[in-house]
């Protein structure tokens, strides 16, 4: 009968006849009963639990994730059962690093587009659109117009826009008169404003009497 003696090496044991056995030291650790979000999805659910574990030495104590759970947040979990290496590769910095790229470029585009708009500013379409056009334009859209309205452009220049359009609509009054005029306001008139112009017509501004409208540069 052959006695062979088993020497420690760590978690390993190993014979003097070159035999090896792994052996497992038990520990105490606890499943952790709260979520663990990792990119916002929680990762702590059953079968493959999270524990919390305080290694021997260690001040604090940690959660451990099963890597079997790593998938599930966009990693790749390979096991090579020849060379018993198990990988984990994940994409996260080569989409940090391409979404850093693409604000870099998007940053230099509007850099470069307000330096050329600085020395090229574009000339102001204002006078594009005759206060005439601009009326006939603006009138289907006001309700009750026998009652009063005005309809009039400006070039108003600054940093942002070219210049507004005023529209009087609703005359003040006392409160026992029947209402002035109204003005419907919706998205299809901003269309054609902005095609007539050339450039984005947004709301600014309104009231009971006034509504106003720029013209953008952007």
């Amino acid at each position: 009968m052959n006695d062979f003696h088993f020497v420690p090496q760590g978690n390993w044991y190993t014979s003097s006849a070159g035999y090896d056995f792994r052996q497992y030291k038990p520990v105490t650790a606890y499943t952790v009963d709260q979520p663990v979000y990792v990119n916002q999805q929680n990762i702590n659910v059953f079968p493959y639990q999270a524990l919390n574990y305080q290694p021997e030495g260690a001040q604090f104590p940690y959660v451990y994730v099963p890597i079997a759970q790593f998938s599930k947040v966009g990693a790749q979990v390979n096991w090579d059962e020849e060379t018993l290496t198990l990988s984990v590769t994940s994409d996260y910095y080569q989409i940090r690093n391409e979404l850093t790229d693409c604000q870099k470029k998007l940053k230099d585009c509007m850099t470069s587009l307000k330096t050329q708009m600085a020395e090229h500013p574009p000339a102001n379409p204002m006078n594009k659109v005759g206060q005439q056009e601009l009326h006939d334009m603006i009138t289907p859209y006001i309700i009750r117009p026998e009652m009063g309205y005005n309809v009039w452009s400006a070039a108003e220049e600054d940093e942002k826009t070219f210049g507004v359009i005023h529209v009087e609509h609703m005359q003040p009054g006392s409160i026992y008169h029947p209402p002035g005029a109204a003005f419907h306001f919706n998205q299809e008139l901003l269309d054609k404003l902005t095609e007539a112009y050339g450039y984005p017509v947004r709301f600014n501004f309104g009231n009971r009497h006034w509504s106003q409208l720029g013209v953008y540069k952007y």
